[in-house]
């Protein structure tokens, strides 16, 4: 797994569990007939928010694909027998033809 899809899985955990854990506590306060207190897990969630961050940032630098790569085109080599028995492709570079 890349860093990249690594952090998005923890902060996606985080934040799930963060909320989870909210949302239960808030609905048990709220369900008791005297009233209760309630516990907010910011901590998890901010954690969380601030990993998926760092992966959503990370996500282009992880490309393994090198720049000089992406912006190389290939020569056409198509080659013609000239005169005096040479090949000559359209590179400009010139070999005896085989005999």
């Amino acid at each position: 797994m890349a860093p990249a899809e690594h952090n998005l899985t923890v902060a996606a955990l985080w934040c799930i569990g963060g909320i989870t854990v909210t949302v239960c506590t808030y609905s048990l306060a709220t369900a008791s007939p005297e009233g209760s207190h309630y516990f907010v897990a910011w901590g998890a969630i901010l954690f969380g928010g601030i990993q998926f961050l760092k992966g959503l940032f990370s996500i282009g630098r992880d490309a393994e694909v090198p720049a000089p790569a992406m912006l190389t085109v290939a020569a056409p080599r198509v080659a013609s027998t000239g005169s005096g028995g040479t090949v000559t492709d359209l590179s400009g570079s010139q070999a005896a033809a085989p005999r």
